[in-house]
């Protein structure tokens, strides 16, 4: 164990081992280092980019530092999915060099706004983390090591087409010079392609989809790791709201006197659709805001019931339907079917005898109606985003500002940051931390 770990702070991780060592659990700690060869440089507690272009910049995209460090700026959040890990490797197989080379960062929302979305919509929803954006990964490591190669080419004077690159270097072999990436970054970073490179194929790949350490394994083990819900502030606040338990409801009345007087609360927010507990910690905040007296009105939602759209449901398969697909022929192959297979469904069955599967007779076939739930995909963290609106100074030329630090939709945030009090109001996002 290093000092830096055995000396940092008391942790919530460890408040949780802490506490379940005193309620009479046994919890042991133990260290099992990885392969020196498989190691990927350590990231700090809090990665991301900055709002403007720097040194070592080859693109938007890449940076590559003076001790050779690969950085990928990655436009998704990182929610234990791997995405913080799987585009960086995407990454260093199209620029040819090491894993334990590459690091990540957040890129920054603010900068991809004014960029025009060079970070594309930076928003992790729907599996889309590598789904959405390993092409345009892929795309800017193939266009920085093209730049790097062209500049090495220039410096030599040599045709591009006699250099090749490996473990981040270039080679030129007729005259045995090289160049690392780090000595060529300000020069690639000047050179204009005439036309994008190709991607590599998964068939070309030699190290995506290899066993490699992931980047944030080590600050999420010891507790280092800043996520959203870390956000610090001075004079921070917490919020706890309640929204109207049936869509399009209204809020009525809060009843506030039972939380009248109550250490830490700021004040009592009410909305058109919702109510929201403001106060010095979120647990008090939280606690208040379940001691309010609420009524809604529903409206005409409000006397719906489960009952009643399952019954509306069932009519409404008598309806008309619409043909989503109609593949061979349903009818005909029912009616050539010589045996059937029952199925033990509950109710509303329909048996349709002499079935065919594949043209395969069946002994019995019974199509039946199954109810599926409608299950919402929430997330699973709490949704944590932070504001803070600040006022400038009378002699600044600019509106309100309001920093905030978002979550997995970023640019969502600017948007709601943006209908706040004003239309001039300049809206600053920062990374609040993993998600």
């Amino acid at each position: 164990m290093t000092q830096a770990v055995a000396q940092h702070q008391l942790s919530r991780r460890q408040a949780i081992v802490t506490g379940t060592t005193l309620a009479g659990g046994l919890a042991l700690g133990f260290f099992v280092p990885s392969p020196a060869k498989a190691a990927a440089p350590a990231l700090s507690a809090e990665y991301w980019g900055e709002d403007a272009a720097g040194a070592g910049e080859v693109n938007a995209w890449v940076v590559i530092n003076t001790d050779g460090t690969v950085i990928l700026r990655c436009p998704m959040a990182e929610m234990g999915q791997g995405t913080g890990s799987g585009l960086p490797m995407l990454l260093a197989e199209e620029l040819e060099c090491d894993w334990k080379q590459v690091k990540v960062e957040f890129a920054s929302v603010n900068r991809n706004i004014r960029e025009k979305g060079v970070y594309r919509d930076m928003l992790t929803v729907g599996s889309r983390g590598i789904r959405s954006t390993y092409e345009y990964v892929q795309q800017a490591g193939a266009s920085a090591r093209e730049r790097l190669v062209a500049a090495a080419a220039a410096r030599w004077g040599v045709p591009r087409a006699e250099c090749e690159v490996s473990h981040a270097v270039v080679r030129h072999g007729a005259t045995n010079r090289q160049l690392a990436y780090a000595d060529l970054v300000t020069d690639a970073a000047k050179v204009t392609l005439p036309q994008e490179p190709a991607i590599k194929l998964p068939a070309q790949f030699k190290l995506a989809g290899t066993r490699q350490p992931r980047l944030d394994s080590t600050i999420k083990s010891d507790g280092s790791a800043k996520f959203g819900i870390d956000t610090r502030q001075p004079g921070q606040l917490y919020a706890s709201i309640m929204s109207c338990p049936v869509p399009g409801g209204k809020l009525v009345s809060v009843d506030e006197s039972a939380i009248a007087g109550r250490r830490g609360i700021s004040h009592v927010v009410k909305l058109a659709d919702a109510v929201a507990v403001v106060a010095d910690n979120y647990w008090r905040a939280n606690e208040a805001l379940k001691r309010l007296k609420i009524t809604w009105d529903g409206g005409a939602a409000g006397k719906t019931s489960s009952a009643q759209f399952a019954q509306d449901y069932r009519a409404a398969l008598d309806g008309p339907m619409v043909t989503v697909r109609n593949d061979g022929d349903a009818k005909k192959t029912l009616a050539q079917s010589a045996k059937m297979i029952e199925a033990v469904v509950p109710a509303f069955r329909k048996v349709y005898p002499d079935v065919k599967i594949f043209g395969i007779s069946v002994a019995s076939f019974t199509i039946a109606t199954v109810n599926l739930r409608l299950i919402a995909p929430p997330a699973v963290q709490p949704s944590n985003p932070s504001g803070l609106s600040v006022r400038p100074p009378p002699t600044q030329s600019l509106g309100p500002q309001v920093p905030t630090w978002p979550g997995t939709g970023p640019a969502a945030m600017r948007t709601v940051g943006s209908r706040c009090e004003t239309t001039d109001e300049l809206v600053h996002l920062h990374r609040g931390g993993l998600s």
